[in-house]
């Protein structure tokens, strides 16, 4: 689909789109630059649509969000304000990519437990 606006025409990817081939998957290493973490994953939102309409990675449950996968070339990473209530508002230290084929869906269960053994 692609969308057109006064300064750019942007293209979205169909939801659940998944490339064929690894070929496809090449990403513009220039246009990686570093992005903040709630970018990164707006980033991958407009181009790959909400995770809700895919199933979990995992599980093949109902996904509800975009995990990172870890160790993507172009990874960052920072201290950020865990709000979740059982979090009781520590800093944590998040890793994220600006690479939108870096992120998995993943229903919330599973995400939880791929960020847990990611942090052991």
């Amino acid at each position: 689909m692609t969308l057109r606006s006064n300064t750019r025409t942007v293209t979205r990817l169909e939801p659940g789109y998944m490339p064929e081939n690894n070929n496809e998957r090449k990403v513009n290493t220039e246009r990686l630059s570093p992005v903040s973490y709630a970018y990164a994953h707006t980033k991958v939102r407009r181009a790959r649509g909400s995770a809700h309409t895919l199933p979990c990675e995992d599980c093949g449950g109902q996904a509800s969000q975009w995990a990172y996968q870890r160790g993507d070339e172009h990874e960052q990473s920072g201290w950020r304000l865990d709000e979740r209530p059982k979090a009781g508002g520590v800093n944590r230290l998040y890793y994220w990519s600006p690479n939108v084929w870096a992120y998995s869906s993943l229903c919330v269960p599973c995400h939880l437990l791929r960020d847990r053994s990611a942090d052991a």
